[in-house]
């Protein structure tokens, strides 16, 4: 997986938000599990107790997860900008697949990309 930033002249796409909102509701629904332990990865210092997909784009998803201290809003980019909606579930998937099959010490040198944006706790 490039752990690169991606370029910032690369605009964001907003899908359909029909379709997201499908998307969100399958994901929070039947891969409860996968959603925490992509919250893991973003910081392993906090242990979240839940996490549910809030938000899809081209670049990445955003997820809410809660913590002892509160809940936090985490953002996750993908490895390349989805020009689809199917490309977003490619790449999703294959952030699921690298947030579990990480070492839990190798985890940190590789969270560069992945950013918590903002804790409400």
């Amino acid at each position: 997986m490039d752990l690169t930033d991606h370029r910032a002249d690369e605009p964001r796409h907003h899908f359909d938000p029909t379709l997201v909102r499908n998307v969100l509701i399958h994901m929070n629904c039947r891969h409860r599990l996968e959603n925490l332990q992509l919250a893991r990865l973003v910081d392993e210092r906090l242990e979240p107790t839940r996490a549910w997909m809030a938000g899809l784009d081209s670049h990445g998803v955003d997820l809410v997860a809660e913590f002892d201290n509160g809940p936090a809003v985490l953002r996750v980019d993908f490895g390349w900008p989805a020009s689809t909606l199917v490309r977003a579930s490619e790449e999703l998937a294959q952030l699921y697949r690298f947030a579990t099959a990480l070492p839990v010490p190798a985890r940190t040198a590789r969270t560069a990309r992945i950013q918590r944006v903002r804790n409400d706790g």
